[in-house]
């Protein structure tokens, strides 16, 4: 047989494989088992004896692999540390190997030399043949561990495929039982009801604890019962008891005591739920299994299977809570901690950290009763693993939140002063967000609320919008009309304390929370800007922040749509604000085209900024976001109808313009639907979403990136402008220019001739001359858009040109 001939492989004298010997010994034994259980007048308990046998053989197998890995790398290491030493002493053997004799015979100093020369070499020689044996030693160990692995891993996986068979085997066996002893079968309308009922797994057990059914077994309070299943333990807290076992994939488990089986079958998101009734008062409720045997009412024995685990890789878990007169007992009664399965490790969780930690993670819930609790239940989802997989030092998920508990007792007992348990896990939580990157967070319930006020319009503050870049707290834009604004805060400004209290080290949050306060209060911000020598302080008065989403006017012939965040009221003051403009002007024919300023505009909803792109495209693509998982992905697409009326677009962006302005921006980019002038804009190319949480949190979570429509992602690239137009930093006016004479014309000349033009003429030529004089004005208080404005200027101009052209 080849397993045999593997056992030999593995059977060697090193005492390191004794462990290996063993678990294919036992593999081998379960073989022998599988084939005899086929005949055996009970087939289940036979087939249960050789699943057990096949998972004991397995944790061994796999045991052994890992020490036979480990041992593999540490003498491949070795080697490799000493990869110069080997070689150079490779080379002296092959030059002495390769030296005919007469060579090793001459010597400069003559007969006396060569004597003195051979008599050296005769000292070394035993040496260098000491380090020849040692060497190959070595090389022959790193060859039959490498050869050792590959046979236990072979070994392991055709384990792993008897495990099945037999598996499989067993569950038949016990479909086509027809002798098991029976005491009560309920009705399936009832049992439906019941389930359909139940919310909880303990409310489950209470309605079925009180039905009339005779207890099996006379169970003692101190009973030492072993564990339905091998793994690793986890056990409850006084006010959350119970055990939690991370259990190997497709593990049997089996029934700790004779008892009535009352429940078999799924319920809510525990996946297939087995409840047993040992004793008066007394339930076991095993939760977790992807497979349950059974039906209610039999009498199932001890060590009898119940089901088998899922998964295919990893650890999956399984619950098991007893109750007692409707009440949780504690974890380490009735049942011992430990299986004939290998030893396990066993880790008791202290105080009452986990009902305080809330959700560790998203795919572990915490399950609780109203009177009769059930218990500690932190599960994870049934289809999913609890555990990542061994890897270095078999680091687990939850050996990592242990710790994470351990720490959190310590802070709570060591601590110089006292502490809060609530802001101990809202900090955790917002420092495992956070150090994802710098737009997931975690939000309390008041920041949530603070959250949902400003994208509705009206908030109180300073009315700037930050970000935090290597420690500082950086300014992606002021809003327009707010204090920070009328302040002269501008983007790019990074704010290094708040009231002389230095914002490095803080979280974004509490810095935020520094810079908050009541409305009509001082603040004193310190502010490092590019181009200034020193920094500044800049003091603001904090008021109510009531933003207008977007403002709208005529400059020229040109309609300026300036929007200064996405909120809720973006797209509807949009539409409406450009319709009152145009109207006024007496239709599109009469503008020469709009100005989309997005400039300073830090994003918001990606809702709304889908509207607006939708606004001034007919088709195609708007956006499309990937998260990781391909299935995720979401495209965004315009719909018929253009507000313009395909007149010329330009749109204003700076490097305040963030996320939802980008979104913009590129869409009209790509569609050649704009021309996007002003300055590279901030690079914020991720897509946040908030997640609500019990207690009226939130959390901000980064799901994806969102592309434009040729497939460029923004993130930490930004939109480059199609025309780079930097914005001038107001200069103050010097007395030499305010001193300047003014420039005399032919019109100013003593006896000039008169132009000869009509007063309707000249009335014309003075309101040009005032057009020209009020853009000339616009360029020095804003540069950039009376640039964007001289542009619809010539693109309209030349647009009479070239339709006379064809």
């Amino acid at each position: 047989m080849r397993w045999a001939a593997i056992l030999i492989l593995l059977a060697l004298p090193a005492a390191a494989q004794q462990s290996a010997d063993d678990a294919a010994r036992q593999l081998l034994a379960a073989n022998a088992q599988l084939g005899a259980a086929e005949g055996a007048a009970d087939q289940v308990a036979a087939l249960t004896q050789t699943v057990q046998a096949y998972e004991a053989g397995l944790l061994a197998m796999r045991q052994s692999l890992r020490e036979i890995t480990a041992a593999e790398a540490e003498v491949a290491a070795d080697l490799a540390a000493r990869r110069d030493e080997i070689a150079g002493f490779l080379m002296v053997l092959a030059s002495i190997g390769q030296s005919p004799q007469p060579v090793m015979l001459a010597n400069p100093e003559g007969p006396v030399g060569a004597v003195r020369a051979g008599m050296i070499i005769a000292d070394l020689t035993p040496a260098l043949r000491d380090d020849v044996i040692r060497l190959q030693r070595e090389f022959d160990r790193l060859r039959d561990l490498r050869d050792r692995r590959i046979a236990a891993a072979e070994m392991l996986r055709e384990g792993l495929d008897f495990a099945q068979t037999a598996r499989a085997a067993l569950g038949r066996a016990i479909s086509e039982r027809q002798d098991v002893p029976r005491r009560f079968v309920e009705d399936p309308a009832q049992s439906a009801q019941r389930l359909a009922s139940a919310q909880t797994l303990a409310a489950l057990a209470s309605e079925l604890a009180g039905l009339d059914m005779p207890a099996q077994t006379d169970l003692a309070p101190a009973a030492d019962l072993p564990l339905p299943v091998a793994g690793i333990i986890r056990t409850g807290t006084p006010d959350r008891p119970g055990i939690t076992i991370a259990a190997a994939p497709q593990a049997l488990v089996t029934s700790p005591v004779r008892a009535t089986l009352l429940f078999r079958g799924p319920l809510l998101d525990y996946g297939n739920v087995v409840i047993l009734e040992p004793a008066e008062d007394v339930l076991f409720v095993i939760a977790g299994m992807a497979e349950a045997f059974g039906q209610p009412g039999e009498i199932i024995a001890a060590g009898a299977p119940l089901g088998l685990m899922g998964g295919t890789s990893a650890w999956m878990t399984l619950i098991l809570v007893t109750i007692r007169r409707l009440m949780p007992v504690r974890p380490r009664s009735p049942f011992i901690l430990r299986s004939g399965m290998g030893k396990l490790r066993s880790t008791r969780m202290h105080g009452s950290r986990w009902n305080r930690m809330g959700k560790p993670m998203n795919k572990l819930m915490m399950a609780a009763t109203g009177g009769a609790v059930l218990g500690l239940l932190v599960t994870s989802q049934v289809a999913g693993p609890l555990l990542a997989q061994e890897q270095g030092q078999q680091t687990s998920v939850y050996e990592q939140l242990d710790l994470f508990g351990d720490i959190f007792e310590r802070i709570r007992a060591g601590y110089v002063e006292e502490v809060d348990d609530r802001e101990l896990i809202e900090a955790a939580i917002n420092g495992m967000l956070t150090s994802l990157d710098p737009h997931s967070s975690y939000l309390s319930a008041e920041d949530a609320a603070a959250m949902r006020v400003q994208t509705s319009g009206e908030f109180g503050g300073l009315g700037i919008e930050v970000t935090q870049e290597e420690g500082w707290v950086k300014v992606v834009s002021p809003m327009d009309g707010t204090p920070a604004d009328v302040a002269g805060i501008m983007a790019g400004d990074f704010i290094t304390a708040v009231d002389g209290e230095s914002v490095m080290g803080l979280t974004l949050d509490d810095a935020v929370n520094l810079m908050r306060g009541p409305v009509g209060s001082e603040i004193v911000i310190t502010v490092v800007r590019e181009g200034e020598v020193e920094p500044f302080e800049v003091s603001i008065i904090r008021d109510t922040i009531k933003l207008t989403a977007v403002r709208t006017r005529t400059e020229g012939d040109a309609v300026v749509l300036r929007v200064s965040t996405f909120n809720e009221q973006t797209f509807p003051n949009l539409r409406d604000g450009m319709a009152e403009q145009v109207a006024a002007a007496g239709g599109l024919d009469n503008i020469d085209g709009i100005v989309l300023d997005l400039r300073n505009n830090p994003g918001g909803l990606l809702s709304q900024a889908i509207y607006v792109a939708d606004a001034f495209l007919d088709a195609g693509e708007i956006t499309s976001t990937r998260g990781r998982n391909p299935e995720d992905g979401e495209r965004f697409n315009a719909t018929s109808g253009d507000l313009a009326e395909g007149k010329p677009i330009v749109v204003l962006i700076n490097g305040g313009s963030a996320s939802a302005s980008e979104i913009v921006a590129g869409a009209l980019q790509d569609h050649r639907r704009a021309i996007i002038v002003g300055t590279n804009s901030f690079g914020k190319g991720s897509v946040q979403t908030v997640v609500p949480l019990r207690g009226e949190g939130a959390m901000r979570l980064t799901t994806s990136r969102y592309y434009t429509p040729s497939g460029r992602s923004i993130q930490a690239l930004g939109i480059s402008p199609d025309i780079i137009v930097e914005q001038p930093r107001p200069q103050p006016a010097t007395d030499e220019e305010d001193d300047a004479p003014a420039t005399r014309s032919e019109a100013d000349l003593r006896g000039a001739l008169n132009n000869g033009l009509s007063e309707d003429q000249l009335r014309q030529v003075e309101q040009e001359r005032a057009r020209a004089e009020t853009a000339a004005q616009l360029r020095e208080q804003d540069y950039q858009l009376a640039y964007a404005i001289d542009i619809l200027k010539g693109l309209n101009a030349l647009g009479p040109l070239a339709n006379g052209a064809d």
